[in-house]
Order: C-alpha cells, then sequence, then structure tokens
C-alpha cells in the first residue's frame, strides 16, 4: 500500500495594527515586532512540491516558517496497544 502523505505548513506575516499590536505597543513600546502564525494542513496526495508553490503563490505576504510531515499511516505498524511511556530516544 502507497502511503498518501499530507503535511503541515506553519505560515508567518508582520502584522503593524490591530487591538493586539497596540496592546503590545503599549506594553513594550515602539521597539516590539509583532507576527501572525497560522498552519495549514494539506489534502492526501498533495506533493510537497506542490504545496510550497501553491502556498507560496497563494499567501505572497506570508512566509513558509516549517513543513512537518503528518504521518497517518505508523497506526497499523505499532498497534494501539504500543506503549509510548516505554520507548527511549
Amino acid at each position: 500500500m502507497m502511503a498518501k502523505n499530507r503535511y503541515q505548513v506553519r505560515i508567518r506575516k508582520a502584522i503593524s495594527e490591530g487591538k493586539t499590536y497596540q496592546a503590545a505597543l503599549t506594553a513594550f513600546g515602539a521597539d516590539v515586532d509583532m507576527s501572525m502564525v497560522r498552519s495549514l494542513v494539506s489534502h492526501e496526495g498533495t506533493s510537497l512540491q506542490e504545496l510550497i508553490e501553491g502556498t507560496a503563490s497563494a499567501l505572497p505576504d506570508w512566509e513558509i516558517i516549517s513543513v512537518i510531515l503528518v504521518d497517518t499511516e505508523n497506526s497499523e505498524q505499532l498497534g494501539e496497544d504500543f506503549d509510548w511511556d516505554e520507548v527511549t530516544a
């Protein structure tokens, strides 16, 4: 069975307006930078290249800060009774 990968993309955008930004200015003064972070999760079958290029094209004001493979196949490999507390790195 071929794995159908899904990816989580975290993106960031600098902000300089709004209530939260104004509260930060009040609390910390003018020498504060603020950004907004969002996460997107792709559909199965979207390639990593398509995801990165599509995100960059559709959201040009946002910076991609991470891409993480969402692994949904390990439950079959490990079984439901796998004891995560017993594992050592």
